[in-house]
């Protein structure tokens, strides 16, 4: 009974009603497209309306603003780090974003395997732990160098709990993404600072061409 016409109705009426933005729109269209390949191809699911076999398939993509890029300045970074320094792990996963140029999530699965102080190098790569199994977003495996005030910040730190990720939630576990960034947004909050991981992941790359790097040297550092 599900029809393109009721998927635009459902979507149009969250947009109204809860505020969803262009991009929220498009995820739930993009989920649901996934929702009834999957029902054609494993359960034989037939669409009433033979336009549209996938139902979702007539449903159009809403038009998405640009995204605001933000960045912080030397200075910037100098005071988010230093209003984590109560909180170590936390400093030194946005450290990693900032110097590294990480991806949240990336940060959050490293493990003590992945960082070698030693070598001055950082492991992004696929890996089970603790039966659960996780890769990169682009499936692809790649090795960043730790630059000398990212070394000095790692150097210092030392996890309170003896668990095999390397930036473990208080509690000692695997930290959500999600409630990870409402920490690190609570606390940023103290200080009237607005940052997140994106501007940290952006900041990476944008002092990199600031110094004059090739922007495909950028890309590969940032798994692009």
């Amino acid at each position: 009974d599900i029809t393109p016409e009721a998927i635009n109705r459902f979507i149009s009426a969250r947009t109204t009603e809860d505020g969803w933005s262009a991009k929220t729109a498009n995820h739930m269209r993009q989920t649901l497209h996934l929702l009834f390949s999957y029902a054609i191809k494993h359960h034989g699911f037939r669409s009433r309306d033979p336009r549209y076999p996938n139902p979702a398939a007539g449903v159009d993509r809403q038009p998405e603003p640009a995204p605001e890029i933000g960045f912080l300045g030397l200075e910037d970074i100098n005071e988010q780090l230093g209003c984590l320094a109560d909180h170590p792990a936390t400093q030194a996963a946005v450290a990693i974003c900032i110097f590294a140029g990480l991806r949240r999530e990336e940060a959050l699965w490293l493990t003590h395997d992945d960082v070698d102080l030693r070598e001055r190098l950082i492991c992004v790569r696929a890996k089970s732990v603790d039966g659960k199994w996780w890769q990169p977003k682009t499936r692809r495996n790649r090795v960043v160098p730790v630059s000398s005030r990212l070394a000095g910040i790692l150097v210092q730190y030392r996890s309170p709990w003896r668990v095999p990720w390397y930036l473990p939630s208080p509690e000692g576990k695997h930290w959500d993404p999600d409630n990870f960034s409402r920490h690190l947004q609570k606390m940023n909050a103290k200080h009237n600072l607005h940052w997140g991981c994106l501007d940290f992941r952006h900041t990476f790359g944008s002092q990199l061409a600031q110094k004059g790097e090739s922007l495909y040297k950028i890309a590969a550092l940032m798994g692009n």
